[in-house]
């Protein structure tokens, strides 16, 4: 009787050991599944990851700039300009591209001398350029960044003469093409400053003066300084 009743409590206290030792170690190993999983980044979150790195490496900024252009010597007296001009661009780390508007205005008077006699000449012309194009910019976090660009242009081109009192004037649009290049330097976080260069090929204007008929060239070179905001 002593013998079954020492088998019964071992076999008891058995059978208590295996179900506490399973009950203290499955929440333990539940536990670890959970916190593997936590750790496992959800493919949102990894998307959400790329498009910022990708927006991190892209910059846009607004450019004002300031240059002299010269125009064909059939424009004199009114050859060079002083031009002013915003643009937008848009500067990824393949490729960008760029918006912008020029104006010039300049206008003169003199006297020229026409069969011996000397005739007053007022000539003013107004020009307005909506370009737009491809840019690339070098050297990311450097202390200078060369820029180059390339693109296509519509001008908008406004002249009026006075000859001794005898008045004509004319506008016409002409299409062509540009190239550009430059250097820009940061001042700071948001802005920089640097130096442009502009050339503008195949424009042409149809001038109709007194019932004729003629052809103008319309391209110039532009170097000018530029100042850009950041955003």
């Amino acid at each position: 009787m002593r013998t079954s009743f020492c088998l019964l409590v071992a076999v008891t206290f058995a059978s208590c050991t295996s179900t506490s030792s399973h009950d203290i170690y499955e929440p333990i190993a539940t536990s670890d599944a959970a916190r593997t999983i936590d750790r496992q980044p959800s493919p949102a979150a990894s998307r959400v990851t790329q498009q910022d790195v990708a927006s991190a490496t892209a910059t846009q900024a607004l450019q004002l700039n300031v240059g002299s252009r010269q125009l064909d010597n059939v424009w004199t007296p009114v050859d060079e300009a002083m031009a002013f001009g915003i643009a937008y661009s848009y500067e990824a780390p393949v490729l960008g591209y760029e918006l912008g508007l020029q104006y010039t205005s300049e206008d003169d008077d003199s006297v020229v001398d026409l069969l011996g006699v000397s005739v007053p000449l007022s000539v003013q012309l107004d020009t307005m350029e909506l370009y737009g194009g491809v840019r690339k910019t070098f050297f990311e976090g450097s202390a200078v960044r060369p820029y180059v660009g390339a693109g296509v242009t519509l001008i908008q081109a406004d002249a009026e003469f006075d000859l001794g009192g005898i008045a004509a004037d004319f506008d016409d649009r002409g299409f062509g093409g540009y190239v550009r290049a430059g250097l820009l330097v940061p001042v700071n976080d948001r802005f920089r400053i640097g130096l442009d260069a502009r050339f503008v090929r195949g424009v042409e204007f149809d001038f109709d003066p007194a019932g004729g008929s003629d052809s103008l060239d319309g391209d110039f070179d532009q170097f000018g300084l530029v100042f850009e905001y950041l955003f």
